[in-house]
């Protein structure tokens, strides 16, 4: 793949670059450019720091126009021969997602983080650069895992919850719940 062209709601970036490729106007390009370039896919650039949602909203928006979401993972990142990437899950620098894995759409598995062995990572799901998922952990729809946090082996952290850096996780949490701290207690969101 090529990219050609980036869109950005900022417009005071169109006619800058990024990485060499062209800022060309907000996402209304999206449909002059699959009819004037032959775009016929899209990767979302935009991470999250505890909200999912603009990156969920910009994927779905892609998704409507009918361009595929390509997962792609990084050269220097591992993943098992049998893991699952759902559409448009991107897998950066030196992670890993073993054996048996299974990563939903539009999900971010960010430089250095480690989904292990049996682990399901529902769709629109943020695991920040060093955390590390462990085995046979569930994370639900939407939910932000933390840099350098750590989930214990076969728990969940539920839709929309928000672990927080550094966080030693080893009780579930709740859906729309915030876990922080060693270890990790919820507070009220």
């Amino acid at each position: 793949m090529e990219v050609v062209a980036v869109t950005d709601a900022d417009e005071v970036r169109i006619g800058q670059t990024v990485a060499g490729v062209p800022i060309v106007g907000n996402d209304d390009e999206i449909e002059r450019l699959m009819r004037d370039q032959g775009v016929t896919a899209a990767l979302i650039g935009l991470g999250s720091t505890k909200d999912n949602g603009p990156r969920r909203r910009l994927f779905e928006l892609a998704v409507s126009h009918g361009l595929e979401m390509p997962a792609l993972v990084a050269e220097s990142a591992v993943v098992a021969v049998d893991a699952v990437l759902g559409d448009g899950a991107v897998v950066m620098p030196l992670a890993l997602v073993h054996v048996g894995a299974k990563l939903g759409v539009n999900v971010i598995v960010n430089s250095g983080a480690i989904i292990e062995h049996g682990s399901r990572v529902a769709d629109h799901v943020h695991v920040a650069p060093h955390a590390t998922v462990l085995a046979d952990c569930r994370i639900g729809e939407g939910a932000f895992i933390g840099a350098g946090a750590v989930i214990r082996q076969g728990l969940t952290v539920g839709e929309y919850a928000v672990v927080a850096a550094g966080a030693a996780v080893f009780k579930n949490v709740p859906p729309h719940a915030t876990a922080l701290g060693n270890p990790a207690r919820v507070v009220p969101t």
